[in-house]
């Protein structure tokens, strides 16, 4: 499997590529690793037996419990049991159905309601789930044989894994798949498929064959498609609209809900339960979960006896042993994108930006500042992703936004021109500010200054620009000590006006306070937010 999926990417891995037997056990440095077989839905799962110098480590990887297989062998009981006679200082275990309670079933239980649900339906049936799942992709093709239909093999993936299934024999005396030139002129009842794109993926078969766009195969009224599979936790949005989409073509959509047509490769509360009992570990370390299956799994193995646990998260540096488990240090973790030719890092890369402006669009301000301080021309504003907001005068969102620049520079100290980064980081954050006041939405903003010589301490002496008599900022939220907004709120009382000094706004106008983002005079500097 690994060696065809980089073969299909073009890369030769065969000097790198070492392929180890069942059972197996290994020296690697100061390691000691044993292979014991467990069972999963993939063919040739193992635990693994880690044994070092300071103790021993049992993980469990992916399993479950099954003492029917449809492929593969049974948990290796016996070895087991001798690992626990021997004793084990740590278990670290799936905890994906910890919350779960009972077994998770055996996967020869599910031949028969498969062949219920393809007997039911009067067209032609598509069947989904994991690709990987070989004993299921098994299952099924015995449920098309035994309910007088020939099958199809419609995805990548599960072309990939039959062959090689095959080539392995583990696949028996089932009937061999038709192609689909084949299957176009036989009676839509006597024909099925197995897809790929149980997931909702958008580039697998099934999703193609939703959106109307597979090449040999259109489902449609009368047809059915069904689910044989669980959907993972996060893929609900995916497999929802996959669901909407097959049926507003009038396909019967059938999934584990109505009928027992899925048993999760992973163990339930029964079995975690009875591992822990038998091997008897000094801790439990729960991991492949999300939070609340980790803590579920860590009440489980106190229940049972354990005496110490610890939920870790990813990066977590953990010493086992010798004593209590304990987290003594992070390492760099992370998803990875490929981003065309380029690996980028998800959480401070490009990609995380380009999320951003997704969700909020950005705001680009060009300054022109000359030697005195003083702006050179007026600033420049240019915004992508933002919409015309309700809350202003004609919706005159750059105008608004112009405005805001003008007055929060009008409000910086003479300190603050000696510093581009300085004068920027009050100019973002008034704009940021100002916006999310009537959007509740702050945009990226970037602010670019071009200097027409050296600058001096001299600080810009403009007027204020006026802002919208629409628009109702809130208190400055983005830190404490930075003053009231400008602009009143929507039934404040006014504000009272000093003797003897006229408003600077003009007639009849009150002029605002202070520019967006500025700062009191004088004082302690705050520090800057964005």
């Amino acid at each position: 499997m690994v060696a065809e999926k980089f073969n299909d990417r073009g890369v030769r891995v065969d000097k790198f590529l070492n392929t180890v037997p069942l059972k197996s056990k290994l020296q690697i440095g100061d390691f000691k690793v044993e292979f014991v077989s467990v069972t999963h839905s993939i063919p040739e799962p193992n635990g693994l037996l880690i044994e070092t110098p300071l103790g021993k480590v049992y993980h469990t990887g992916d399993w479950k419990f099954d003492d029917a297989p449809i492929v593969g062998d049974v948990t290796d009981f016996s070895r087991m049991r001798e690992i626990a006679d021997a004793g084990v200082d740590a278990v670290i275990c799936d905890s994906t159905n910890a919350p779960d309670a009972g077994v998770s079933g055996s996967e020869a239980t599910i031949l028969e309601p498969l062949k219920q649900a393809v007997a039911a339906a009067k067209g032609r049936v598509a069947i989904t789930t994991f690709a990987s799942n070989v004993a299921r992709m098994k299952t099924v093709m015995q449920a098309f044989a035994e309910s007088g239909r020939q099958y199809v093999l419609c995805g990548r993936s599960v072309e990939r894994i039959y062959r090689i299934s095959r080539e392995m024999n583990y696949f028996g005396d089932v009937p061999e798949p038709i192609t689909f030139e084949e299957a176009r002129d036989m009676p839509r009842d006597k024909v099925g498929y197995i897809c790929t794109g149980s997931q909702g993926e958008s580039r697998s078969a099934l999703f193609r064959i939703a959106q109307g766009a597979h090449p040999f195969l259109n489902l449609t009224g009368g047809d059915t498609v069904i689910f044989s599979s669980k959907t993972i936790p996060g893929n609900e949005k995916e497999v929802g609209k996959l669901y909407n989409a097959l049926c507003a073509r009038g396909v019967s959509v059938v999934t584990s809900k109505e009928i027992p047509i899925h048993v999760s490769g992973h163990p339930c509360a029964e079995e975690l339960s009875d591992l822990y009992r038998f091997m008897q570990p000094k801790s439990a370390i729960p991991v492949h979960g999300e939070e609340r299956h980790m803590r579920a799994h860590a009440r489980l193995a106190s229940e049972c006896g354990v005496p110490a646990t610890l939920v870790p998260h990813n990066g977590d540096v953990i010493s086992l042993a010798p004593g209590r488990p304990e987290i003594i240090g992070q390492t760099p973790h992370g998803r990875l994108y490929v981003d065309g030719s380029v690996i980028d890092d998800e959480d401070y890369g490009a990609c995380s930006e380009r999320r951003k402006l997704t969700y909020a669009g950005y705001c680009n301000i060009f300054l022109a500042i000359d030697r005195a301080g003083k702006l050179a021309a007026e600033p420049i504003v240019a915004t992508a992703g933002i919409p015309n907001l309700g809350g202003l005068s004609g919706g005159d969102l750059n105008g608004f936004i112009l405005r805001t620049v003008i007055n929060a520079y009008r409000d910086l100290r003479e300190e603050d021109f000696e510093s581009d980064e300085a004068v920027k980081d009050d100019i973002r954050t008034a704009v940021r500010r100002s916006v999310n006041a009537v959007w509740r939405k702050k945009p990226v903003t970037n602010v670019f200054i071009a200097r027409t010589g050296s600058p001096v301490k001299m600080r810009h002496v403009a007027g204020a620009a006026p802002v919208p008599k629409t628009v109702r900022m809130e208190k400055d939220d983005l830190s404490e000590g930075r003053g009231k907004s400008r602009v009143k709120r929507r039934g404040a009382a006014p504000a009272k006006k000093k003797e003897g000094k006229p408003p600077a706004g003009g007639k009849g106008e009150e002029a605002p306070k202070r520019g967006g983002g500025g700062r009191r005079r004088g004082g302690k500097r705050p520090s800057r937010q964005s």
